[in-house]
């Protein structure tokens, strides 16, 4: 029990220093990287789109926007994990308004990056993504706990 605490703890801790990490790293060089591994990706899935700089364009913008909602899905399941073991009695509430706080945090630092921008509708994305997470890991301590009930 108390390896799971410090697993999801220390878990929680260190993908948010990630997602912070990302959001330092100034415009061009994380357009860089999001770009690589969008090309990669439609190259070997659709490579007629890498003709089209329109068209890579929006799949760059859904690449980002999927990225965000992604990096908070995991957010939010490893905060709600490692709410199970703190001392809090809304585990989930809790856990969704952690995620709210790194997503807002992590906005405003972009602020300050060159090439940056903090965008409100990041932030939205970001918590649908770890009330996803949340909601998932709820889903599945419901069904634990019926089969265990069986």
């Amino acid at each position: 029990m108390k390896n799971k605490k410090l697993i999801f703890i220390i878990g929680t801790m260190l993908w948010t220093a990630v997602i912070f990490t990302f959001s330092l790293q100034p415009g061009e060089v994380s357009g860089d990287l999001s770009g690589s591994i969008l090309e990669t990706l439609l190259g070997i899935f659709m490579p007629g789109v890498l003709e089209s700089p329109e068209k890579l364009e929006l799949f760059h913008l859904i690449l980002r926007k999927c990225a965000h909602f992604t990096e908070f899905l995991i957010l939010g399941v490893l905060s709600r994990n490692a709410m199970h073991y703190m001392p809090v009695q809304f585990k989930g509430i809790s856990a969704m308004a952690f995620c709210l706080s790194i997503a807002a945090i992590d906005e405003t630092i972009q602020l300050f990056v060159g090439g940056r921008a903090g965008r409100v509708q990041d932030v939205l994305i970001d918590s649908v993504g770890a009330l996803t997470g949340i909601l998932a890991i709820l889903f599945l301590i419901k069904q634990k706990t019926r089969r265990s009930k069986l």
